[in-house]
């Protein structure tokens, strides 16, 4: 079978030239040695990335590589099948030594850098959770060389990112979305007192949680994910990113296969899959972890709620990032009153559409507490609706100003006129345990109105 050539779009090739797509457009036009199309549609054609290459080359248009660009071209000329998340141990290994330690190391000759490279990496190997034993031999000199050097010249960060973008270019999962870094930013400094020591994200993507966990003091990271390239792409930067702490990761269904039987830690950030009808539900019903109740076969997002309570230690904090549904649906609602009364909820904050995908919905963030059996739980819950904020800097402002008061004396917060509010457990039961922020502010701007003289 003949080797499928790479094919790039016209904006692809008006990057990898540096031009706009109007002059890629002329070039088609007006020069008839241009390659011609080789795939795509009329409308979007594709064309073969060498002859394109070539092209731009005989006239100069075709920058000198970098690194990272040549390191790409490696890759991509990978036969199938190559493992190369086995690289991640040897970038990580990279990411701590000294940066003329790195340069001298892309000198050696081919022997003398598979054994440095073997000896260097050997530690890091079981920290990429389907790193299996692989040896490099001759063939992968260049390939190795590449690493090194991209390494060297870009940085350990995007060396990894790369090579993860070669072995994971969509490994989406239905109802699970990447977390943007302003909101992650955001879910980490809801934690109380600062980022506690141990931190869980049982549905952990490439690790950005966990990530901002450790920058801000977190010692201890535990990461589970059901791709199991994403998983490895986890390890691989939190590898880099937080060298200080002591990280697991590892790969698997959490809600089916829980890595962590029996853990319980200090926080837990979590951004889980949503509408997942397929959880679990039928072979999972009698889960010592449903303290709260048997989660609808619908509501998949109130299972992993108590699948992050049930690894919390008493007093814990999760954060988590939900569906708006979750908060009003009527077959959640006997699940949200026992969170309630049991003094599980501590805080439901609403964002505008667009700070995070699904893009056309505004999420919330749920703030929940581990009960402790020797605390009362009588805290009023906190509502903020910071979907009317302008600009993130203003969300940010108004969801930690609330927060950070509420969570010093609950008892006393101050309501935020059409933003924040604390309401009692009791006036949740009697809303039918509606916990959407922005229906609370609606119903405190109805209560606070002032009361009109009735006509005689």
């Amino acid at each position: 079978m003949p080797q499928q050539t790479e094919q790039l779009t016209a904006a692809e090739i008006s990057r990898l030239a540096g031009v706009t797509r109007a002059t890629v457009s002329n070039w088609r036009r007006r020069h008839a040695d241009f390659p011609r199309p080789s795939g795509g549609t009329e409308s979007s054609p594709t064309y073969d990335r060498a002859e394109v290459e070539a092209w731009l080359a005989a006239r100069g248009q075709l920058p000198e590589p970098s690194a990272k660009d040549e390191l790409a071209t490696e890759l991509r000329n990978r036969q199938a099948g190559t493992p190369l998340n086995a690289l991640y141990p040897i970038v990580i290994a990279l990411s701590r030594m000294a940066p003329e330690a790195v340069g001298e190391l892309a000198e050696l000759p081919d022997a003398a850098l598979f054994h440095e490279l073997d000896k260097v990496a050997e530690p890091f190997a079981e920290a990429v959770p389907t790193v299996a034993e692989f040896e490099f031999g001759p063939d992968d000199a260049a390939l190795l060389r590449k690493v090194v050097t991209c390494v060297r010249e870009e940085g350990a960060l995007p060396t990894v990112e790369l090579i993860g973008g070669r072995l994971a270019p969509d490994t989406t999962v239905r109802g699970s979305y990447a977390t943007p870094q302003p909101v992650i930013e955001l879910m980490t400094d809801l934690l109380p007192d600062g980022v506690p020591p141990q931190v869980l994200d049982p549905a952990c993507g490439a690790g950005g949680l966990l990530a901002a966990a450790a920058q801000r003091g977190a010692t201890r990271l535990f990461g589970q994910d059901v791709v199991a390239e994403r998983a490895d792409l986890a390890a691989a930067r939190l590898g880099v990113l937080a060298p200080d702490a002591a990280t697991t990761i590892r790969t698997g269904d959490s809600l089916r296969d829980d890595a962590f039987p029996g853990l319980a830690v200090d926080a837990v950030l979590c951004n889980p899959p949503f509408a997942d009808r397929s959880w679990g539900h039928d072979e999972l019903s009698y889960d010592p972890r449903w303290v709260y109740g048997l989660p609808p076969k619908l509501e998949s997002e109130l299972a992993w709620v108590q699948h992050c309570l049930a690894h919390l230690k008493p007093d814990g904090i999760a954060v988590m990032l939900m569906p708006p549904g979750v908060a009003e649906r009527p077959s959640g609602r006997r699940i949200r009153a026992e969170l309630a009364r049991n003094g599980a909820i501590r805080a439901v904050i609403s964002l505008a559409p667009g700070a995070a995908p699904p893009f056309n919905v505004g999420l919330h963030l749920w703030v929940l507490r581990r009960p402790d059996p020797a605390r009362p739980a009588a805290d009023p819950v906190l509502f903020v609706d910071a979907s009317q904020a302008d600009g993130w800097d203003a969300v940010r402002a108004a969801v930690l100003d609330a927060w950070r008061s509420f969570a010093a004396a609950p008892d006393d917060f101050e309501p935020v006129p059409g933003v924040a509010r604390t309401v009692p457990v009791l006036d949740l039961m009697r809303a039918e345990m509606d916990l959407t922020p922005s229906g609370m502010s609606a119903r405190w701007h109805r209560s606070s109105r002032p009361a009109t003289s009735r006509r005689r």
